[in-house]
């Protein structure tokens, strides 16, 4: 009887722990022996970040755990974001796949597939009249889609000059829960704003320490022109910016001028690793909150590396 009920234990055990795991499961090739790979959430269902190191013939496995459908993306090595649409006791394989803009393919569920088909088709318009009309289209038809807020940012959102009015048409034609999701909710709170228009802003407060355990605020750069980047080691565009900066430092010799770098990496490390390997100059800081910083949301940064200049009374 004690046998019994050993057994019985242990298969309950067992059977809880699998219920309580249900797992995402995530591999493919990047291409890169050893690179690091991230997959971070895109809303509320899974809000942390992932890492993986490739194998020395560059596979990757990612499992996480999931409690609900989640909207993912991944970072790739050549810096793309991919998005990933991931569900509970599922699998998906990332591909490279030139016919997409960004160079890769994720093979997955139903939501996936639909990305995918729609990506596709917007990849190839040639102007910004024919993307109004194909993600018209496609969110009559798909007014509740999970693939919608990525499609809002993407090809609305992320394209330079981009129209506030048309932002808002596009967020107007989002159905049912869609309407309440965290992306659109925070975009149209943004385009609602009547001065879209940053010059003249004021920056928002900042507490930072520098990689050299420098402690810098707002006031640190008070009466100092200072030239302010957000970028990240992970971002191709970035970091050849960055390389750039040190020119800028020897062409203005001044006591009242200064470079702050404003990192939004998901990796500590990898930042501090680029600030060495590149010879970053400048005051450089990590900020923490990454996509959901303060100056993101105050100045609607959209892409990086972003740069601006801070008047010596902190106005843009």
């Amino acid at each position: 009887l004690f046998i019994i009920l050993v057994s019985l234990l242990l298969a309950w055990s067992c059977s809880e722990k699998k219920q309580e795991e249900p797992k995402f499961t995530f591999e493919g090739n990047s291409g890169v022996p050893g690179a690091t790979m991230y997959l971070f959430g895109l809303d509320s269902h899974h809000d942390v970040l992932d890492s993986t190191l490739c194998d020395k013939n560059g596979a990757f496995t990612f499992s996480v755990v999931l409690e609900s459908p989640a909207s993912l993306a991944l970072i790739t090595p050549d810096g793309q974001i991919v998005p990933v649409y991931a569900e509970p006791k599922a699998k998906a394989t990332l591909n490279k796949d030139a016919s997409y803009k960004c160079g890769w393919r994720v093979d997955a569920g139903e939501t996936q597939k639909l990305y995918n088909s729609i990506s596709l088709i917007l990849d190839k318009c040639t102007d910004r009249k024919q993307v109004y009309e194909k993600v018209d289209s496609f969110f009559a038809v798909h007014p509740v889609s999970d693939v919608n807020p990525e499609i809002l940012r993407r090809y609305i959102v992320d394209i330079p000059d981009q129209d506030n009015k048309e932002i808002r048409a596009r967020i107007s034609k989002f159905g049912g829960k869609l309407q309440d999701h965290e992306y659109p909710t925070r975009i149209k709170k943004i385009t609602d704003n009547n001065n879209s228009n940053i010059l003249h802003r004021s920056f928002p407060n900042f507490n930072y320490r520098t990689v050299d355990s420098t402690d810098v605020t707002l006031t640190t750069y008070l009466k100092k022109y200072t030239l302010i980047t957000l970028w990240a080691s992970w971002d191709k565009d970035s970091r050849e910016h960055m390389k750039k900066l040190a020119a800028v430092k020897d062409s203005i010799k001044s006591e009242s001028f200064a470079i702050l770098n404003i990192s939004l990496d998901y990796d500590t490390a990898a930042w501090r690793r680029c600030i060495i390997e590149d010879s970053i100059i400048g005051d450089n800081v990590h900020d923490k909150k990454i996509m959901n910083s303060a100056m993101i949301n105050k100045f609607n940064i959209k892409s990086l590396p972003h740069t601006m200049l801070m008047s010596p009374y902190q106005r843009v």
